[in-house]
């Protein structure tokens, strides 16, 4: 995760935030706004935008969930 990056237990809650210009690289570089893989992910009122993981094995530019629950509301 470029800008945010949370693996393991915990909840995450993004509100009225923006996550843009991030960049992870490399040969596994996840999510480069956001990398998660936890319980619970909450986006809301949020912008994630201009991101990007770059290489190889790389996935998710924006965001990345690899485990959990996601709501995503006016985002």
């Amino acid at each position: 995760g470029g800008g945010i990056r949370l693996v393991g237990a915990g909840v995450l809650n993004v509100v009225n935030s923006t996550v843009s210009n991030n960049v992870t690289t490399g040969g596994a570089a996840h999510g480069g706004g956001i990398q998660y893989a936890g319980p619970s992910l909450h986006i809301e009122n949020s912008t994630i935008s201009g991101n990007a993981a770059l290489g190889a094995n790389s996935i998710g530019g924006g965001l990345r969930i690899s485990s959990g629950t996601a709501a995503i509301y006016n985002s």
